[in-house]
């Protein structure tokens, strides 16, 4: 799938590469067309291309599987009734077609805090946390 979006991305680029500089020839005729033509790409069409080809990836990715990692941790997940964290909206929307679990990446590492927290050793992990601060803060007081 990933091929066939970046072939599909490739042809466009050439086309927007070709229009651009035929545009640019029909304004300004040059006699040194090459050297001019390297540093306009580089210098202009070079970004352009470079902002065509984020929102290509965008347009056509947004809400699909495009690689064969994507789709073994979806079914890792079903198979081991277990949740599946990621930012990838494709992952997400299919996880929920699937009925497994999705927890968004952004909010993982607060749960995994609290989670910690509250677990069955996280009241001990809390008052060594407290115990070092306050020997810590003892020693800075005799400083």
């Amino acid at each position: 799938m990933r091929e066939r979006i970046n072939r599909g991305m490739g042809v466009a680029e050439d086309a927007i590469w070709e229009a651009a500089t035929e545009c640019l020839f029909m304004e300004n005729p040059q006699s040194n067309k090459k050297e001019y033509r390297e540093e306009v790409e580089r210098e202009v069409i070079g970004g352009i291309i470079g902002k065509f080809r984020n929102k290509y990836r965008a347009a056509l990715r947004y809400g699909i599987l495009d690689s064969a990692p994507d789709i073994d941790v979806l079914i890792l997940a079903k198979e081991l009734d277990a949740a599946v964290v990621a930012s990838d909206y494709g992952i997400e929307k299919w996880a929920e077609q699937l009925g497994v679990r999705f927890v968004p990446a952004n909010t993982f590492p607060m749960m995994i805090k609290e989670y910690l927290k509250h677990g069955p050793e996280g009241g001990k992990e809390q008052e060594k946390e407290d115990k070092k601060r306050k020997d810590y803060s003892e020693e800075a007081d005799f400083f």
